[in-house]
């Protein structure tokens, strides 16, 4: 249930429609268990002036929970995203006119207006399923044609970080100053979901008959997980991006042409509720363990170095060197340093992306713990733990832990 007004759902529509002539016909919410954060409503909004001759905007508000218990854990979150939109979109924007890029970064949907009060954030966006984009079944792993669209837009995403700190490093500074890291007091905030995930990824290898993943796991672990996680968010990387911090297949959007859906044509992101700056390697090992099956991580090296060629592609395109900014050997470094992030949120939350909707667990329940979050049961497990055990052998073999 929508926790705002119709009233002020119509108000926020017409200010992003830019007048007040307009008629707003609300069209329904998505699903329960695709929005912990924040409601979606969506809307056409028809332009009644003379000189727009009934033209319709398909738009979507992202709206806050008013929920004081889930605010308590959302509220820096939500009014991250719309600073993302609100700032660092226009200067990204700007930058890559200046430079006059061909192809520019696109892969986010248009944002026609952004609220910001001490109790509601609210981003109106184009509605891109009118246009055809999709989301991604989120029980099947990405292959190698949608990961390669995806690695190609992080990398200009990334890139055009790269060259503002490259040329312009005050506004580069300014950024980092209002994107600070909020992904630790959440890791915090977590911990008892990461240590009962640790104890339940253990106990499904030995159930699988892998006592011998099992033991290599348990090695890994041995130090806290979220020891491990706030000790590698604590450092400053010199090739520092802004980052996307939320890439898995239930926030992109895919369009495909001739009903292909091997093979897309474009793609957007969504949510950027946890974007802050830090290494590009977060968004690649979260994109990679939270995508990829045993057939994908056969092309690791392939996939990383495709990134690196991009990334090297459109860096050149922004005037800037990527052998002076990110080198591939700095790349495979910060892979070993952060990959970590990317695989540790794999193994804690795959599992949800497995859930049917109607069974998806609330983010915030009154007397119930957090770590109830991972307390799921799924109707078919295999998919599940086939994706788990392709991603431990992964991790574990690259970085040789036996």
């Amino acid at each position: 249930m929508m926790d705002h007004d119709t009233s002020d759902l119509i108000n926020w529509f017409k200010q992003a429609a830019g007048t007040e002539k307009c008629t707003v016909e609300l069209e329904g919410m998505k699903e329960k268990g695709d929005g912990f954060v924040a409601d979606v409503m969506f809307a056409t909004v028809t332009l009644d002036e003379p000189n727009h001759n009934g033209k319709q905007l398909n738009l979507v508000a992202k709206v806050s929970k008013k929920s004081k218990e889930i605010r308590k854990l959302t509220s820096d979150l939500c009014q991250r995203e719309v600073l993302f939109y609100k700032n660092i979109v226009p200067i990204f924007q700007h930058f890559q006119q200046e430079k006059n890029v061909k192809e520019p970064f696109r892969a986010i949907p248009k944002c026609y207006k952004t609220f910001l009060t001490e109790h509601t954030e609210v981003i109106i966006q184009e509605n891109m399923k009118i246009k055809g984009y999709v989301l991604h079944n989120r029980k099947l792993p990405i292959n190698i044609n949608h990961m390669k669209l995806a690695l190609t837009n992080y990398a200009k995403f990334h890139a055009i970080s790269l060259a503002i700190r490259d040329q312009k490093p005050d506004i580069f500074q300014k950024i980092e100053e209002s994107f600070y890291n909020l992904i630790s007091p959440i890791v915090t905030e977590f911990k008892p979901i990461y240590e009962k995930g640790t104890v339940k990824v253990i106990n499904n290898l030995n159930e699988l008959g892998r006592s011998d993943l099992a033991k290599r796991y348990e090695k890994l672990v041995e130090r806290n997980v979220v020891d491990i996680l706030l000790d590698l968010l604590g450092d400053t990387p010199d090739e520092r991006v802004v980052v996307h911090g939320d890439c898995h297949n239930g926030n992109f959007l895919f369009e495909y042409k001739d009903e292909n859906e091997e093979s897309p044509s474009n793609m957007v992101f969504l949510d950027f509720q946890v974007s802050f700056v830090f290494s590009p390697m977060i968004d690649l090992s979260l994109l990679l363990y939270l995508g990829s099956s045993k057939e994908e991580f056969s092309h690791f090296t392939e996939l990383m170095e495709f990134y690196h060629s991009e990334l090297s592609s459109f860096l050149s395109q922004l005037g800037s060197d990527v052998n002076k900014l990110f080198p591939v050997s700095t790349m495979w470094k910060q892979w070993k340093r952060y990959s970590f992030f990317g695989f540790n949120t794999a193994t804690a939350f795959l599992e949800i992306l497995f859930v049917e909707s109607e069974e998806a667990p609330e983010l915030v329940q009154e007397n119930k713990p957090i770590e109830e979050l991972v307390n799921i049961t799924l109707k078919d497990r295999g998919p599940y733990l086939e994706r788990l055990v392709a991603i431990l052998e992964h991790y574990l073999d690259f970085n040789n832990i036996h």
